[in-house]
Parts: C-alpha cells; structure tokens; sequence
C-alpha cells in the first residue's frame, strides 16, 4: 500500500520543514543543507519548499537550485536518491564532486570486521521463509514477507528504516537467506565499524535507515567548505 504524502495537512509533521527554517533563522550559520526524499519538491504542488526557500532568501541567505543525488554515485554501496539543498551568506559557487564508480552490496558484505562485530544480532525466521529465501533469484521480492535479495554485485537498494517484529525491516542477504543484520544495514550506510547503535534493535534499524550514509555526508560537507569557506582543494582529503 503507498501512503498519500498530506504536506501541510498532516497533524504532527506537516511543518517539520518550517521548524528547520525558524533554527537557521534564528541562529544565523554561515551555511545549512536541507535533505529529504525527492517527493517534497513537489509536496503541495511545490508549495512548501518555495515558500521555506523565500523565507530563507528573504533571511539573507543564497540558496542553491535543489538538486537530487543517488548515493551509489558517491562511494556508497547504496542505491540511495535524495534532494537536496545549500544555502549560504558568503559568496561562492557550490558545485558536487564528480561522480565515482559503483561498488557493490556483496563487496561489503563478504566478511564482517573483528571477532566482536557490534549490533550484529539477525532475526531467526520459520523454515517455511527460509525455504523461499533459498531460492529467490537475486534482485527479487519475496511477496508473503515483502522482503527483497540483494544483488551481490550491484548497489545495495535503498536501506530502509525497519524493525524485528512488523512493519519495515532490513532486506535479505545477497547469499545467506535471511534478513541483514542492523551492522550489515550500517556497512551498506558506510558507517564506521566501531559506530556503536543504542536502544533496542528496532530502533536501530531506525537510526540507520533515516541517516545521510556518512560518506556522503562529508564529501558534500568537504564541498561546502572548498565553495564558501576558501579551503584548499583536496586539503580533507576527498577530490
């Protein structure tokens, strides 16, 4: 079932946006980036991200054409599509780095680090599952669990934010049949192997399905500095 984005009509997130803007108002920072999915450009006809815009603009701030990036052009073993937008109140000219060879779910996923591997705990499911994970081609969604097999030599599809019990959950293994683990999901996100997640599982899988993958993160943060802030090229050490 697709839910029916209501843009301003919804009761608790209808304004999330604004509350972003009133900080960045109120706080004044040299620079902010917005990020969401690629559909608010286009929530309430465009509505809400011109009128955030405007009252950016109108703050004193220059504020780039949004645009719209896959993850998986930037490092990421992720096919990963979101918008996003820079302002700024420096003079400058943002423009992102060139994009990079694809690198494949299975490459990340072959072996774990270290003995101890951190928020690694997977779900135990019915033989009955498992007989059908056995034998989904790669690429391939298992209808009764809306679950889908990774490919192993493509991008991971998008990590989502899901749970153990109900609801969203983790995609299948490229080549074991079961769900990933939290740790398989945060390597697919391109945190740091010793990035410690809190709280009970479902919850981390919360945390790392709404998160900017940290690669991308600091390459567009990298991006910001070399444009607005005079940095050297290439002195963070990304090109």
């Amino acid at each position: 079932i697709r839910h029916k984005r209501v843009g301003f009509a919804h009761e608790k997130n209808g304004n999330l946006l604004f509350k972003f803007v009133d900080l960045v108002v109120h706080f004044q920072p040299a620079a902010f980036v917005i990020e969401n999915v690629p559909g608010l450009r286009d929530l309430d006809g465009g509505e809400q991200l011109n009128v955030a815009i405007g009252l950016l603009s109108a703050a004193g701030y220059n504020v780039e054409e949004s645009e719209v990036w896959d993850a998986a052009d930037y490092g990421v073993p992720q096919f990963r599509q979101r918008m996003f937008v820079v302002g700024t109140r420096t003079q400058g000219c943002f423009e992102m780095t060139k994009k990079r060879d694809h690198i494949s779910a299975g490459s990340v996923l072959e072996e774990l680090p270290g003995p101890d591997v951190l928020n690694h705990e997977t779900r135990r499911h019915k033989v009955a599952s498992v007989s059908c994970y056995m034998v989904l081609n790669y690429g391939k969604r298992d209808q009764l669990g809306r679950v889908d097999r990774l490919t192993p030599s493509r991008p991971s599809k998008t990590v989502i934010a899901g749970g153990t019990n109900g609801g969203g959950r983790s995609h299948l293994h490229p080549e074991i049949p079961r769900t990933m683990s939290v740790r398989e999901c945060a390597r697919l996100q391109t945190f740091p192997a010793d990035y410690k997640l809190v709280g009970p599982t479902a919850r981390q899988f919360t945390q790392v399905g709404n998160a900017v993958p940290p690669l991308l993160a600091a390459i567009l943060a990298t991006q910001i500095a070399k444009a607005f802030f005079l940095l050297a090229t290439g002195k963070l050490g990304f090109r």
